[in-house]
């Protein structure tokens, strides 16, 4: 939350043209609402119609986690036309295509430089925005059970004796187990 909040700040500062919507509830929750004022919202915990309105009413969605094991809001909010931007760190990095539907985010510098970037450029963000959609349009759970049943064997034949070293899929299936029983359009969001 701190990496969202100085990124917001400091693009922020040079506009005021934007705000700041924090969706959801947990730890920080209290200190995030004494920074509330006319640029900065957070509702808490939202579900149903008032999460879809929440995306609805967003440009861009930020999420700067670099715990969370596969950030199924990501896939949320792209599947509602928004560009993303995400840390590289945690599961939340498997989702978007850098570049093409969102940006991954080397650090927290880079995080305000991907965001300033798609506040600055409208054309960029409807692109990405389109791009997100169409991505999060392919996920399903036969494709995501698909590809894991990949890497499993990817892995088993690294295990074997003529396999002297470990595949690029050995590090990918972490991440992707971790996601098992989060990958799925949100169909509560109606789309």
């Amino acid at each position: 939350i701190g990496v969202l909040l100085n990124a917001f700040f400091e693009i922020s500062a040079q506009r005021d043209d934007i705000d700041l919507h924090i969706v959801g509830q947990g730890p920080m929750y209290p200190q995030i609402q004494r920074l509330c004022g006319p640029r900065v919202s957070a509702p808490g915990w939202l579900q149903g119609d008032e999460l879809r309105h929440a995306y609805a009413q967003a440009d861009i969605f930020a999420f700067p986690s670099i715990t969370e094991t596969f950030g199924n809001v990501v896939l949320e909010a792209m599947s509602c036309g928004l560009p993303v931007v995400v840390m590289n760190g945690g599961g939340a990095r498997e989702v978007p295509r850098d570049g093409v539907d969102g940006f991954i985010a080397r650090g927290r510098e880079d995080f305000t430089v991907c965001l300033q970037r798609l506040v600055d450029d409208p054309e960029l963000r409807q692109a990405m925005g389109s791009n997100a959609r169409a991505s999060a349009l392919t996920r399903t759970w036969e494709r995501e059970f698909d590809r894991l049943v990949l890497l499993y064997k990817e892995c088993a034949l690294a295990h074997s004796p003529r396999a002297p070293t470990l595949p690029p899929a050995m590090h990918r299936l972490r991440s992707l187990t971790r996601a098992i029983g989060q990958v799925a359009l949100p169909r509560h969001l109606g789309i």
